[in-house]
């Protein structure tokens, strides 16, 4: 069905369907016995504005969103106000009633969009009766007609201010129950005597049906769900985190506000799973290096300090590998940086997929540096993987035209230790780094240990 105050609602006319009768009957039986000849033209006017009236609902659902449809209807109630109005043989006036009719109809079709054009039509229709009135029938009629119009415009005006009042407040709940029902997180209302679903958004309507209750669509128990309601109408509110029935690996967040009546409970609900994905998601993007997708200098930091106290917890040996691009600055002069950050991202990809130890972590440290962590390693089997990366690089052949050895080639530094109680992560790093230094000064493309 459509909208009641669409133009095209059937409502409109059928209600005028029945006032036109209504108003030929009540008009018909004086005219019976004093002027046959009037009541032919009255009946005349009804057939016409019935059969016009027909047409334009046809033409309505054809096209239902046409103003067309609206003009045609207020132009026919005009013309039959204009027309029926002077024959109306007493002074109470009943047909200046339709004038109601048309404005309150009229005017509120559309959200009150043609609610002034209406008032106005009627008023201008309205004043011309009784000037017609008063010049056919005498003052008597014309007064008479004169004080129900004015009661019929105060009618309207203060109809105005309350239906403008009821459509605003239409149009706010109604922008209200579309964020709702846009919305991700689950809402509905929740009966506080059987646990019934009901009122429920798109989102809930996705996981269940209204009219069923909380213990089929969560994987809860009656004991449960009565505790939730209880706490919700003691404490005013109450929350929970419950899994899907049939869908063990989402986690709802239930919250719920009782209502004054204390009969229904408003209750949202939030799928926790998909936020700590988000947020799972957002802390890996925070620790990991956006140019070549290794771990970053942050995550480093925490890998080192884990692993220097796991290691000394278990008295084992931890060893840090600081690898650095030789001649990285004249390969970015003569190559570019767009070559620069190719070279880097390959020079990762090539580390990362010959990491032989699973418990081995590779960063960027920054630059053209990067950092391996080697837990359980001691001094030897740090020097092997360092000797093994530096051979493997070399034997990629990058071309590098700034280096004396013609292809791109790492200096790595080595340290190993094993982690006593008074020393911090960093010491090992710092060791590292010297070696690196050294490697450098030896000529790199070579690993030195600390």
């Amino acid at each position: 069905m459509a909208d009641f105050l669409a133009p095209s609602h059937p409502s409109r006319y059928i209600v005028r369907y029945a006032f036109l009768v209504l108003l030929l009957a009540y008009i018909s039986s004086p005219y019976l016995r004093t002027a046959p000849a009037a009541l032919n033209w009255i009946i005349l006017v009804g057939a016409g504005y019935a059969g016009l009236l027909s047409l334009n609902w046809l033409w309505s659902y054809a096209r239902p969103h046409s103003d067309v449809a609206y003009a045609s209807v207020l132009l026919l109630d005009m013309a039959a106000l204009g027309l029926a109005l002077p024959y109306d043989p007493t002074p109470s006036c009943p047909a200046m009633l339709a004038m109601l009719l048309m404005v309150f109809d009229n005017g509120f079709r559309r959200e009150a969009k043609f609610y002034l054009t209406s008032l106005l039509c009627a008023l201008l229709v309205g004043a011309s009766v009784c000037v017609l009135r008063l010049w056919m029938f005498g003052p008597e009629y014309g007064w008479a007609s004169l004080w129900l119009f004015a009661f019929v415009c105060f009618a309207c005006g203060y109809g105005y201010f309350l239906f403008k009042s009821l459509i605003g407040l239409r149009q706010r709940l109604g922008a209200v129950f579309e964020l709702a029902d846009a919305s991700d997180d689950f809402l509905f209302a929740l009966s506080s005597q059987n646990l019934q679903i009901r009122d429920a958004n798109r989102a809930t309507r996705s996981i269940t049906s209204e009219g069923k209750t909380l213990l089929d669509v969560f994987d809860i128990r009656a004991s449960q769900a009565d505790q939730f309601v209880q706490d919700a109408l003691e404490k005013g509110t109450a929350s929970r985190e419950w899994a899907l029935r049939n869908d063990d690996d989402r986690l709802i967040e239930i919250k719920a506000r009782s209502f004054n009546d204390r009969s229904r409970l408003a209750c949202t609900g939030r799928d926790m799973s998909l936020h700590h994905e988000r947020a799972e998601r957002l802390l890996e993007q925070s620790r990991s290096d956006g140019l070549t997708g290794l771990h970053n200098r942050r995550a480093l930091d925490r890998r080192l300090f884990t692993e220097w106290r796991r290691m000394l917890r278990a008295d084992k040996m931890l060893a840090v590998l600081m690898i650095d691009i030789d001649w990285f600055k004249p390969y970015n002069d003569v190559l570019g940086h767009q070559a620069g950050d190719e070279c880097l991202q390959r020079i990762a990809s090539l580390m990362r997929q010959n990491m032989w130890r699973a418990g081995d972590f590779l960063a960027r440290y920054g630059g053209e540096e990067f950092t391996m962590i080697a837990p359980d390693c001691d001094q030897e089997g740090a020097q092997i993987i360092a000797q093994r990366l530096t051979n493997l690089v070399a034997s990629e052949n990058i071309k590098h035209p700034a280096s004396p050895l013609g292809h791109v080639t790492i200096s790595v530094g080595v340290a190993a230790a094993r982690p006593e109680p008074m020393q911090e992560s960093q010491f090992l790093l710092k060791l590292a780094d010297q070696a690196l230094y050294q490697a450098k000064q030896f000529g790199r493309n070579r690993a030195v240990l600390a």
